[in-house]
């Protein structure tokens, strides 16, 4: 049969055998997946001999597929979602060039039959797959492949639940410190708008007592400019009265100054011969009784003087106080 370039529904149908559709050796470099998708019926599907590089992911629809036959191509890796095809029973891989198989491999859990030779995978899996010269190696290999990807799904599982606990405990390490860190700059908000309120109080009051001095300064400003304006007449008239006064008395001060000095001239002469007649007119009354006489008469016109100058002195003083 020659090189097939484009593959139809009908065609496929045509080569369909009941539930076997051979399609090895017709030179197919691109499975066609659509047309494969509608024939169901289709559950062997033999593709062995062609030149098949890659299967792309939409192949893994094909979840119909029991038996399947890709040996003897190019393929280089299979799509991640082959463990899709779960009803697979028999897998052909026999000459190509694998290197490694997808984890969904853990997914063919109703996988019997597995051939895995002529391929270059890593010394792992190639010590894991075995053999496939009987129906027994080929039925352990695809036992031990799919048990071999379980415990690594499981371990990769417990692995993701490591890593996921991890990052969890990370992330709520991170919102602890974030919320610590939160709390502190709070905090630290909260300190400085009470210094910023306390600041603001401390300028308000003294604002207030500044103005309260200004106030004050001002008001005894306008109260001493208040008596400097009162004060010169009052002054002024305290003065001119005083001034007056000593003018008006001025004549009675130096009439008083002259009769106290002729007043103390009469006495000083006075005194002496008063003295002498008065001492002889006690102790010789008998003798000269005109002198004595005349000394009693003397006597009795100096109380008189005084008792004068005492009023004198009197009306002076009140006049002084007036």
């Amino acid at each position: 049969m020659g090189e097939v370039t484009k593959w139809t529904r009908d065609k496929l149908r045509e080569l369909l055998d009941e539930n076997e559709l051979d399609l090895s050796m017709q030179c197919v470099s691109k499975i066609p997946v659509k047309e494969l998708t509608s024939l169901p019926r289709a559950t062997h599907l033999d593709l062995s001999c062609n030149q098949i590089i890659q299967i792309t992911d939409a192949f893994c629809a094909l979840k119909h597929l029991i038996r399947l036959n890709l040996s003897s191509n190019a393929i280089e890796r299979l799509p991640n979602e082959f463990g899709g095809l779960v009803n697979l029973q028999h897998l052909d891989l026999f000459s190509n060039k694998l290197s490694d198989i997808p984890s969904s491999f853990s997914n063919l859990r109703k996988l019997r039959w597995l051939d895995l030779r002529d391929n270059p995978l890593d010394d792992e899996l190639k010590e894991v797959a075995g053999d496939c010269l009987n129906q027994e190696q080929c039925n352990n290999c695809a036992k031990m492949m799919v048990t071999h990807f379980i415990k690594a799904a499981a371990k990769d599982d417990k692995t993701k639940k490591i890593t996921l606990k991890k990052q969890k405990y990370s992330e709520k390490t991170q919102n602890q410190e974030k919320q610590v860190q939160d709390e502190i700059q709070k905090a630290i908000k909260e300190e400085q708008r009470l210094i910023e309120k306390e600041t603001k109080r401390q300028e308000f009051e003294k604002k207030q007592q500044a103005l309260a001095v200004e106030h004050e300064q001002r008001a005894l400003k306008k109260s001493t400019s208040a008596d400097l304006n009162k004060s010169p007449g009052t002054k002024s008239g305290t003065s001119t009265q005083h001034r007056h006064k000593r003018r008006k008395n001025k004549p009675s001060t130096i009439s008083f100054a002259l009769f106290g000095r002729a007043l103390f001239i009469v006495i000083l002469l006075c005194i002496p011969a008063f003295i002498a007649s008065s001492y002889y007119c006690h102790s010789n009354e008998e003798k000269s009784s005109e002198i004595c006489s005349a000394v009693r008469q003397l006597e009795q016109t100096f109380v008189d003087i005084q008792q004068r100058a005492v009023e004198y002195f009197g009306r002076f003083s009140a006049k002084e106080e007036l």
